[in-house]
This record gives structure tokens, sequence and C-alpha cells, in this order.
């Protein structure tokens, strides 16, 4: 909404996605009956994937036709990585061509990590250096 408020005009070449950390830990050990309305329908194995597909499709308006997507694989919260929310993002990077998964997020150890789970800048340094190699590769290719 905030988007169409101030651009009408916007276009997005690069969607960068980075997200996981935080949902690994908290749907971990929810049961499926105590959970959001959205995480009763879709369930442990595609709330995830189907929410990313929600704002996608939302967003979907504001993009250029040549759209990259880069989302990353991320999902490790108090050193355990969470095999349904990786599932579920190896999912989203099959939605088409122009959708690109970096797997060396998840590889990143503790030192990389302020709290455990989220990237300090150590670990955001090294993301965003991968990232900008997915964009130069398409930008040299434009």
């Amino acid at each position: 909404q905030q988007l169409e408020i101030n651009n009408q005009a916007l276009k997005i070449d690069y969607l960068i996605w980075i997200h996981g950390e935080s949902d690994s830990l908290l749907f971990k050990n929810l049961d499926i009956t105590q959970g959001p309305a959205f995480y009763q329908k879709y369930g442990k194995n595609k709330f995830y994937y189907e929410s990313f597909k929600i704002m996608y499709y939302n967003l979907k308006k504001y993009f250029n036709k040549n759209i990259q997507i880069i989302l990353t694989n991320s999902s490790i919260c108090n050193s355990s990585r969470s095999s349904f929310i990786n599932y579920q993002q190896n999912l989203i990077s099959n939605l088409g061509s122009n959708f690109h998964i970096l797997q060396e997020t998840d590889s990143l150890d503790n030192s990389h990590r302020y709290d455990g789970c989220h990237l300090n800048s150590l670990g955001v340094d090294i993301t965003a250096k991968s990232i900008a190699s997915i964009i130069n590769r398409f930008e040299k290719n434009l």
C-alpha cells in the first residue's frame, strides 16, 4: 500500500528476500491448532511458501518485466537449521527461472550472527557480496 501511494511509476528490477531465522524458531514446536489461522490452513510445510507467494503477487504490479528475485536459504537460529523453512525457500526458488537462491547463508556460523539467529555485520557483508555477484552477472548481460 505504501508503494502505491508514494510512487505509482515504481518499477523494481530486483527483489531481495532475506528472511526465515525467526520463523524457524517460532514455528518449530508450535501446535498447528494453536497457530494463526494462516498457519492452520497451510500447515508447517507450506505456510512460509504460501505467505511469500501472496506477497509476491501483491507486489507484481511494481515489477519490471525482467525482475530477478534473489532469496537466501536462511533458517539458522540457535545453531539449529530448519529443514521445513529451507524446504519452503527452495520451493519459492522454483517458482520461475528469474528466482535465485543463495545457499551459503545457513552455512555461516555464530561468529556471523549477533544473537545466534540474525546476521551481524560480518554475515551481512558476506551475504551482500554474494547478492552483488548475482546482480553483477545480470547487469553484464543486459
